[in-house]
């Protein structure tokens, strides 16, 4: 049954299923990226004031994360896109 799964007979990943994980985690990292560029493009003209209100925004989204994981993966997929937007905005400023 363990075989099914994806886990070999001591309990690691096999892999097959490693690679799939690996693939999955550069993809949303690889998308957060892209709306961190996204968000520091459209926040370049802002001050250093909002900045902080995106970075308590950002903060918020993994705060909530924390409590999303486990319950819907599409909610959490979204707050990381957020996030990723967020924190570009935040930035912004001092990539300026």
């Amino acid at each position: 049954m363990t075989d099914a799964l994806g886990f070999g007979a001591t309990g690691a990943p096999t892999r097959d299923r490693s690679l799939t994980l690996s693939g999955q985690t550069m993809f949303h990292v690889a998308v957060t990226a892209a709306c961190f560029a996204l968000g520091s493009h459209l926040g370049r003209d802002l001050s250093s004031k909002p900045g902080w209100v995106w970075f308590i925004a950002a903060l918020g989204c993994l705060i909530v994360m924390n409590f999303t994981v486990r319950r819907s993966t599409a909610i959490t997929a979204v707050l990381l896109l957020a996030f990723g937007l967020l924190i570009g905005l935040a930035l912004a400023p001092t990539l300026v």
